[in-house]
């Protein structure tokens, strides 16, 4: 009976890793580089600016102008996000 246990450890080991991989390392990472500032690729590269980010986009009372030139990549990415959802 132990036997079967491990057998079956053995065969999800792969899938969790490749999962582990390429779903939760990247969606980790986006978490980290959401309260981080900058362009730079690299995390050790960015500025940390905590929940910086989220502040600026709740606190905004411009948000529900889109042609306002801060907030003009905000409504980009939300316009991007419905089309490819919506229209895909």
């Amino acid at each position: 009976m132990l036997g079967v246990r491990r057998m079956a450890y053995f065969f999800l080991l792969p899938n969790l890793a490749i999962f582990g991989i390429c779903v939760l390392f990247p969606m980790l990472l986006n978490f980290y580089y959401s309260g981080t500032g900058g362009t730079r690729l690299f995390p050790e590269d960015r500025e940390w600016i905590g929940t910086g980010n989220y502040e600026t986009i709740s606190t905004a009372k411009i948000l529900v102008i889109p042609t306002r030139a801060g907030q003009d990549q905000f409504w980009r990415a939300v316009s991007n996000t419905i089309t490819f959802v919506v229209f895909q």
